[in-house]
């Protein structure tokens, strides 16, 4: 790559024609969807995330402090030539630190040189997506005094709908929305009575394939009877078994390969997460 770069002109080429940042935003765009769809995972983050994560302490940069660092770099003993380069660092810091930006900093260093030009690199968090959906769930922990939830309506004994319910949980979680998990229902009406306590507006239906046939007719319309505003089924079935739970009263379906920000957003703008 560093060769195909070279032979057409060199770096400066590369980036004041935008080819590097062509490949950037390619190779970002690549590893964005695969963080979408969690087939590439942040541990941490789109993988076993911690919702009660408590937020990483700072410390604020002391701008003094390093600038004064500066300063006696320049005083130390080197060569002239590296004294007078230090000092220029030390000028663009001060420079900076009252309000210079690098594109007037660098201008001024370029003297009569006419400058080059290039749209700048973006500098983006592969986290961000869900980062930003974790801020909306703090904020609103801080606003109301609790997070986001959703139910977990699994279906049947553990082994029915444990994988399920890890999965939903996880993709949920990775959001800053709590879920909120059980052992799982024997009946239609004891799962709409749990729901009803959970204090959500959420379900998400956890089962397997052979079981939500059998539990959706029935079940999605007693959730939605007792509140639920939005209700997930996890897992993929054909296109005409969705249709058929749609009709029920399922709104959508959770799986590998599904946009997980976007479900996420989704379930906030439902549960009135601002």
């Amino acid at each position: 790559h560093f060769q195909s770069l070279e032979a057409e002109g060199g770096m400066e080429i590369a980036l004041t024609r935008g080819k590097v940042l062509q490949h950037i935003q390619e190779t970002a765009m690549g590893r964005n969807r695969a963080l979408a769809q969690r087939k590439q995972a942040i541990t941490g983050v789109s993988e076993f995330a911690n919702v009660e994560e408590a937020s990483v302490a700072r410390k604020p940069v002391d701008l003094v402090a390093v600038s004064a660092r500066v300063r006696l770099d320049v005083k130390g003993p080197e060569s002239d030539v590296r004294g007078e380069g230090m000092a220029l660092v030390s000028e663009a810091f001060n420079a900076a630190c009252h309000g210079a930006t690098l594109t007037s900093i660098t201008r001024s260093l370029a003297g009569d040189e006419p400058a080059a030009t290039m749209k700048p690199l973006p500098n983006p968090r592969q986290a961000h997506a869900y980062e930003a959906l974790r801020d909306r769930s703090d904020a609103h922990m801080k606003n109301t005094g609790q997070r986001p939830s959703a139910f977990l309506c699994n279906l049947g004994p553990i082994p029915k709908h444990k994988a399920r319910a890890t999965f939903a949980a996880g993709l949920i979680n990775a959001g800053g929305i709590v879920a909120i998990d059980n052992d799982g229902f024997s009946n239609v009406d004891e799962a709409a009575r749990a729901f009803k306590e959970a204090n959500t507006s959420i379900a998400i239906l956890c089962g397997s394939d052979d079981q939500y046939p059998e539990w959706v007719s029935t079940l999605a319309p007693a959730l939605k009877a007792s509140g639920a505003s939005y209700l997930l089924l996890a897992g993929r079935p054909s296109a005409e078994l969705q249709e058929q739970y749609r009709g029920a009263g399922v709104d959508d379906f959770i799986f590998m390969g599904c946009d997980v920000p976007a479900t996420i957003n989704t379930l906030m703008t439902q549960l009135g997460v601002l």
